[in-house]
């Protein structure tokens, strides 16, 4: 009877290793994403504010190359507009949620 009090001790000792081990390697797979997570977020904010002043700039220097006050927001207000709809079309063919989907996978799954 001692030898199998002696493996039970040994096999839940194994178990909880493993357990640990599963929680480590989880919380590094949750750790990864959440640092891609916010990387990619504090990308889009510098990028959005880049686009806004490049906007901004290009509206007024078309403003100033068409002598108006106002055309160059209107011209730029309407490439904007233009890319919102591609953007809007792609989202509803699923095709950007799908590349997402791929790169979350793909971090989720490097080593």
């Amino acid at each position: 009877m001692f030898p199998i009090n002696k493996l039970v001790d040994k096999l839940t000792e194994y178990l909880k290793v493993k357990g640990d081990q599963l929680k480590l390697d989880v919380l590094s797979q949750v750790a990864r994403i959440l640092a891609y997570t916010i990387t990619f977020i504090l990308i889009g904010l510098i990028a959005s504010f880049l686009g806004l002043f490049i906007s901004l700039t290009l509206a007024l220097y078309l403003n100033h190359l068409l002598e108006s006050v106002y055309l160059g927001y209107v011209i730029i207000s309407g490439v904007i507009l233009i890319l919102l709809i591609i953007l809007i079309l792609l989202l509803k063919t699923q095709k950007i949620q799908l590349w997402l989907e791929s790169m979350i996978i793909k971090i989720g799954t490097d080593g």
